[in-house]
């Protein structure tokens, strides 16, 4: 379903893994930057979500991680957070926070808010008001 969301929203170039090792010797065998976003499972086989985002990210990939779950305890959404995952969203997706993260996305642009300082890719965003992805999307 993720895919054909993405896909409708204009996504051109989508990688799908199976595992999140798969993930990881993907992302490692291209370029870092040929990445805009990485949405990750917290269940997968070889390698969970936050083990995988982990990984990432002290390989610097910087850009936006978002984690999935199906699992709504606050455990899970914190460990996939302190892991290095820029937001966790849960299951089923609302189409309408979608939209929002899009939003969020074309404002503020990919760069990871957990990964590093804040920064922005389209027109003069003053600084001191720039939210986090999180706090965008519980506006």
């Amino acid at each position: 379903m993720l895919h054909l969301l993405l896909k409708h929203r204009g996504f051109k170039s989508i990688d799908l893994c199976a595992d999140g090792k798969e993930a990881v010797d993907c992302v490692s065998a291209k370029d870092y930057d040929h990445y805009d976003i990485i949405f990750l499972d917290n269940l997968m086989p070889v390698m969970n979500g936050p083990e995988t985002v982990s990984i990432l990210r002290k390989n610097g990939f910087n850009k936006l991680i978002i984690g999935l779950t199906g699992n709504a305890l606050d455990t899970d959404v914190l460990e996939f957070e302190q892991s290095g995952a820029d937001i966790v969203l849960v299951k089923p997706l609302k189409i309408d926070l979608f939209d929002k993260l899009f939003q969020y996305i074309y404002v503020y642009g990919v760069k990871s808010d957990s990964y590093k300082n804040h920064q922005h890719h389209h027109g003069d965003v003053d600084d001191g008001n720039i939210l986090t992805l999180k706090e965008f999307l519980s506006s």
